[in-house]
């Protein structure tokens, strides 16, 4: 079983006014002393391991002093790969339930065995009457229970078979009815959670059938006494008589109610049958009913899978299942419930651990504690993200014992996962303040919660992460190291919490001593710059290939204050306390390569070159190398190249091979960005068929833009589809803008081919004085924009120019001409004579 570390109370806090109460006790501040750091050592790790254990007062202070801490490392995770504190933790748990079913199915055979053809007597003080009956083949069974007082009724019935279960408990008092009638055959059921004793009666003529069974599901309804002391001699043949004061008339049993029966058996876990019974205060002798379970009258039911202590401390008692949860939706309408359980389930087991029964419950608190919240699954975390989160209270994702090193923790990825259940919990309308919890855990980044609107006051939790490193930082002893803090808070700042570290001062251990921290200006991929808390380590000693460095002790977190949110309005009192502890390998060699942040744009013709985006390549002893010798140093990558068809920041890692054979790795930031490539078209155009062959796509493009949105004024990248021109109407003709990585844009351009024609015939006149001309005469046909024959009276045709009959301007036998205007459709076309 794990401690309950009431350190956990100090932080699970709630405000009163101007204080923070802390388990009913108020809190101005708390002096923290020293909390104990040594070495975990253990093969079957992955990671580097540290202990960090403390002791608290009463208010929440710790006691303890730094000691060195060893660590042990593994290059890759097996099934064996359990933290070895942790799994004696589960083997514990596992060795107690195994002792305390092993007893229980040992009083059961006991029992059992009990269980043989006799006679049993039962007396009762409170009967005065006799009564004779003849009997034929009746079976009784009775049990004496230590310190149970028993009143036997009598019934008198015919032709009746009644089973009778009697359900012994230590200290109870039970009124049991049994009936007996002429040809009557009786069977009676002996339930015990206690050792049952059996007082035989010998009798060579009694047939006895007594079924026993160690459990306490077979409660047999109280009754009054209606009857007094029923004395009987049973066999075929024997009768006797007995004194009986009264005579009591047949009754008929009550019919059974389904929500009155003993519904233990659906709960798999002993230690969360018995958190449930304790919260609906139940005693030992009581059953848990639905009936028990409606008539709840509490606002809020507590579920505590915790043994309490007499100094207040708690003792987790592990549970292997959450069924039986689900007839909590009984509990009356409005009525929450408060979970707090351990989760006895090893790192190979946890990913089968269902959640499922916390859907029926109306959640108050849930506090749910592993050391392997980095196995669970992300259906598993999904599904308690979908928990209804309008009632919530306090939320725990933690770690059983946060001062333990644990490896297993859940991760920035899963915590992502449980972000909006999170979100949605502290943004209820709920009006008491609120503690989610994830300490104990590998959580470095807790800016998903950036859009954070908290309704009331409250608090996010991730004291003791464990972060372990993997790029290995050069130095060798009695160098200065400058390392960055690695936690990231709800608007996605930096957070300074204090790091120590172990100074080597030439001791065994070295001195553990606080690093100087300072703020400094980095440049991110995109440009952007931003600030983020450094710490400078003066020769720190290494510990089994790691410098260690971070939160030692209680009071090492961070506890910050957020006035606003991050849209810059006023919220309530609300805070975050993080702190964590870092491991971080080291290399001697003082090689480093460096790269460039790099942006591509995404497209099927894209490529990228890591040559191109190195920034720097030292050798061993920390000596430039030249870029023209970069191409024949050893360097490959060990994930896969950046994936150019998907935009967004991708990280592809590294591996170089100085000239001393030490291997370090590196990480090239490439930003996938997509094409800006656009084009767009002329306003819709009209056209003479004998003008579409002059038509190109310059007369149809309005703009062009490139990859990165600069303006193209070359459009030989632009293809247009052929215009047909004898298709009447208009055409929509594509333009298809090739970008350089081969990303293709399209744009439509309206082109319609105007089909109107007139056509004419030579006319042949004589000129005089009365001679007459009129243009239809000239006219063979006319069509309109769509190729239609139109009637010439239908056309509008205008005469720029008509032909003078005069005699006297007969100069010539010359064919005259002249020209006139058609007005077709929306053009008009000059037509000469």
């Amino acid at each position: 079983m794990q401690r309950l570390q009431e350190q956990k109370r100090y932080y699970k806090m709630y405000k009163s006014g101007r204080f923070w109460v802390v388990a009913g006790i108020m809190v101005f501040g708390a002096g923290v002393s020293p909390m104990i750091g040594h070495a975990d050592t253990n093969d079957a790790v992955t990671a580097a391991q540290t202990r960090v254990s403390a002791t608290s007062t009463s208010t929440g202070n710790l006691k303890g002093s730094a000691n060195n801490t060893a660590v042990t490392t593994k290059s890759s995770a097996t099934d064996e790969t359990e933290n070895q504190s942790i799994t004696q933790v589960t083997t514990t748990v596992e060795n107690t339930g195994q002792k305390a079913n092993t007893t229980q199915n040992a009083e059961a055979v006991v029992a059992k065995t009990q269980s043989t053809a006799a006679t049993a007597e039962q007396s009762n003080q409170q009967t005065s009457a006799t009564q004779t009956t003849a009997v034929d083949g009746q079976t009784t069974a009775a049990a004496s229970n230590s310190n149970t007082e028993q009143t036997t009724g009598t019934t008198s019935a015919t032709s009746t078979e009644q089973a009778v279960g009697q359900a012994q408990n230590t200290k109870a008092t039970q009124t049991t009815k049994t009936t007996s009638a002429t040809s009557t055959k009786q069977t009676t059921g002996t339930t015990s959670n206690t050792k049952q004793t059996t007082e035989t009666v010998s009798d060579t003529s009694t047939e006895l059938t007594t079924k026993t069974s160690a459990n306490n599901t077979a409660e047999q309804p109280n009754h009054s006494t209606e009857s007094a002391t029923n004395s009987t001699t049973t066999g075929s043949d024997a009768t006797s008589t007995v004194k009986q004061s009264e005579t009591t008339t047949p009754t008929i049993a009550d019919a059974t109610d389904v929500d009155d029966e003993d519904v233990s058996s659906q709960f798999v876990d002993a230690n969360l049958l018995t958190a449930v019974r304790s919260g609906l205060g139940l005693t030992a002798q009581d059953k848990l009913t639905v009936n028990t379970i409606k008539a709840y009258k509490n606002a809020d039911l507590k579920v505590q899978a915790v043994k309490w202590n007499s100094d207040g401390t708690g003792d987790y008692q592990p549970v292997t299942s959450l069924q039986g949860l689900q007839l909590l939706a009984n509990l009356p309408a409005g009525t929450t419930t408060s979970v707090t359980v351990q989760i006895a389930a090893n790192y190979r087991e946890i990913p089968q651990f269902d959640f499922s029964p916390l859907q029926s419950v109306q959640l108050y608190d849930l506090n749910l504690y592993t050391f392997y919240w980095g196995a669970v699954t992300d259906e598993q975390l999904q599904l308690l993200a979908a928990l209804d989160p309008s009632q919530i209270h306090n939320l725990e994702f933690s770690s059983p014992n946060k001062y333990l090193s644990n490896p297993y923790g859940m991760t920035n990825r899963q915590f992502n996962i449980l972000v909006p259940f999170v979100k949605a919990a502290i943004e209820n309308s709920g009006k008491a303040s609120q503690m989610i919890g994830f300490s104990g855990n590998r959580i470095s980044d807790f800016s998903a919660l950036k859009s954070l609107v908290p309704t009331t006051d409250g608090q996010v939790t991730g004291l003791f992460e464990n972060i372990y490193l993997q790029n290995k930082v050069s130095y060798r002893p009695g160098d200065t190291v400058e390392v960055t803090s690695e936690l990231t808070g709800l608007q996605g700042e930096s957070l300074n919490y204090t790091a120590r570290y172990y100074q080597d001062d030439g001791t065994a251990n070295g001195k553990l001593v606080q690093a100087d921290a300072h703020l400094a200006t980095v440049t991110d991929a995109d440009g952007t710059t931003h600030e983020v808390w450094k710490y400078t380590l003066v020769n720190p000693k290494v510990n089994n290939g790691y410098l260690i460095y971070g939160t030692f002790y209680y009071a090492d977190g961070i506890w910050k204050r957020y006035y606003t949110d991050a849209a810059g309005n006023p919220i309530d009192y609300f805070n975050i306390a993080a702190g964590a502890l870092v491991y971080q390998p080291v290399t001697s060699s003082k090689a480093q390569l460096t790269f460039n942040p790099s942006e591509v744009v995404m497209g099927p013709d894209a490529s990228w070159n890591y040559l191109a985006h190195i920034a720097s390549v030292t050798d061993y002893d920390g000596n430039a190398i030249e870029s023209s010798a970069w191409g024949d140093l050893s360097i490959k990558n060990v994930t896969s190249l950046p994936d150019l068809a998907t935009a967004g920041v991708q990280n592809v890692t590294f591996t170089y091979t100085d000239n001393q054979g030490n291997e370090l790795t590196a990480t090239a930031l490439v930003k996938v960005v997509a094409s800006q490539a656009n084009i767009t078209a002329k306003a819709p155009q009209k056209v003479w068929p004998q003008d579409v062959a002059k038509l190109s796509v310059a007369d149809l493009v309005r703009q062009v833009t490139d990859a990165t949105g600069q303006v193209v004024t070359d459009v030989n990248n632009v293809a247009m589809t052929p215009i047909d021109k004898t298709q009447a109407g208009p055409q929509a003709i594509t333009l298809t803008y090739t970008d350089a990585v081969g990303n293709k844009v399209t744009a439509i351009a309206m082109v319609t081919v105007d089909l109107a024609e007139l056509k004419t015939a030579p006319v042949q006149l004589v000129a005089g004085p009365n001679a007459q001309w009129h243009y239809g005469m000239c006219v063979a046909g006319v069509t309109d924009s769509l190729g239609n024959p139109v009637e010439v009276d239908q056309a509008t045709i205008n005469v720029i120019s008509a032909p003078n009959l005069s005699p006297e301007l007969i100069v010539s036998h010359k064919p005259l001409s002249w020209h006139m205007w058609t007005t077709l459709g929306a053009r008009n076309r000059l037509v000469q004579l």
